[in-house]
C-alpha cells in the first residue's frame, strides 16, 4: 500500500511510504534528488589488505647482450645495471664504441710442468683441451694441467657472450712434422698442419734469415714460431718477408710471428728497409712493431721488463 504524507512543519517535504509491491514512476532527475535522504556519516575504515610479493627486477637481456658484444662488461642484466653502465660509458668516452680487450697470452710451460700461467681480459673465459670454461677474475690466472710433455695443449678464448675469439696451440715436445726443410744457413723449417716451426739453433749468423722455406708456400696468415737453444742474431732485409711464390710471408699487421724463447733471439735489419714494419711477439705475450727503417736502432731486442720486443741501437739493452 502506498501512503503519501505531507510534512506540516515544512511545505517542501513529502514523505512517501511504500510496500514491496508498490511502484513509483519518477518523471526526471529533479524528482530523484528531492526524494533522496540526507547523506550519512562515513563508515569505519576497512583493514589493510595483505601486501603482495616483491616483483623481480626488470630485465634488459637484449640490451645487455648487445653491450657484451661490444666487450662492455655487465654484472647482471637488470635494467638499472644496463642504464648505469651506458651512462658511465657515455661520460667516460662520449660514445658507446666497442671496447678493446686484452688478447690471450701464456707463459710457455716447461717439460713436466703441471700448470700454465695465462693472461687475458677480465671476465673473458678460456677452455683447455675443450674442458671447462674458466673465467678471468683479473687479467691473469694459473690453471692446472697434465704434466707438459708430448701432447699438444689447445687454448680456446671466449668473450663476454661466450663466443670463441681465438684458439692457441701449445705444441707438445714430440710432435711429428708433416714436412721438413733445412736451409743452407742452417735454419730448419718444420710444417705442422697449417703452422710453421722455425729452428734457428744452427743458424750461421751471416746470411739473411727468411720467415718462409723454399719448398712449400707460407703466407702472412701462417702461424710461425721461432725456436732456439742458444743466443742468435737473425739478419733481416726485404727478402726475409717474401715466400717462395714471391708473395708476402710476413705482413706488418699479420701478427702470426712468435718467438718461443724471445730472450735468446735478436733481430737486426741489414740494411734498413724504408717504410716497413713487422709485428713479432714472444710466444704467449703481446705483439709489438719492429721498424725496419730505423737506421739508428736497427735491432729488435726482447725487453724483460715490458715482456715485449723493442727497437734498440745495440743487440743488448
Amino acid at each position: 500500500m502506498l501512503v503519501i504524507e505531507v510534512n506540516k512543519m515544512s511545505e517542501n517535504t513529502i514523505n512517501i511510504y511504500m510496500g514491496a509491491e508498490d511502484k513509483v514512476n519518477v518523471k526526471d532527475a529533479t524528482q530523484i534528488i528531492k526524494l533522496q535522504g540526507p547523506k550519512g556519516d562515513p563508515g569505519p575504515k576497512g583493514e589493510d589488505g595483505v601486501q603482495g610479493p616483491k616483483g623481480e627486477p626488470g630485465s634488459a637481456e637484449r640490451a645487455a647482450e648487445l653491450l657484451k658484444s661490444k666487450n662492455i662488461y655487465l654484472e647482471n642484466t637488470n635494467v638499472d645495471t644496463v642504464i648505469t653502465t651506458v651512462i658511465e660509458k657515455l661520460f667516460e668516452t662520449g660514445s658507446l664504441q666497442e671496447a678493446t680487450f686484452r688478447q690471450l697470452e701464456y707463459t710457455q710451460p716447461r717439460v713436466g710442468q703441471d700448470y700454465i700461467d695465462l693472461t687475458g681480459e677480465p671476465h673473458f673465459k678460456v677452455a683447455i683441451n675443450n674442458g671447462e670454461k674458466r673465467e678471468f677474475e683479473s687479467d691473469n690466472m694459473r690453471v692446472t694441467i697434465e704434466p707438459f710433455g708430448p701432447k699438444n695443449i689447445e687454448l680456446k678464448y671466449y668473450n663476454l657472450n661466450d663466443n670463441e675469439q681465438t684458439t692457441l696451440i701449445i705444441r707438445g715436445t714430440n710432435a711429428t712434422a708433416d714436412q721438413t726443410e733445412t736451409a743452407d744457413n742452417g735454419v730448419v723449417y718444420k710444417k705442422f698442419g697449417d703452422e710453421l716451426e722455425i729452428d734457428v739453433s744452427n743458424y750461421d749468423g751471416t746470411s739473411i734469415f727468411k720467415f718462409a722455406p723454399r719448398t712449400w708456400e707460407v703466407t702472412a696468415e701462417t702461424k710461425k714460431t721461432i725456436k732456439t737453444n742458444k743466443k742468435v742474431v737473425l739478419l733481416l732485409n726485404a727478402d726475409s718477408l717474401i715466400n717462395n711464390q714471391g708473395g708476402e710471408a710476413v705482413h706488418q699487421f699479420s701478427k702470426h710471428e712468435y718467438v718461443a724463447t724471445p730472450e735468446l733471439v735478436v733481430f737486426k735489419c741489414q740494411p734498413a728497409v724504408s717504410g716497413t714494419y713487422i709485428s713479432i711477439a714472444g710466444e704467449g705475450y703481446r705483439f709489438s712493431y719492429f721498424s725496419m727503417s730505423d737506421k739508428r736502432n736497427p735491432y729488435f731486442v726482447w725487453d724483460m721488463n715490458q715482456n715485449k720486443y723493442v727497437n734498440s741501437a745495440t743487440e743488448t739493452l
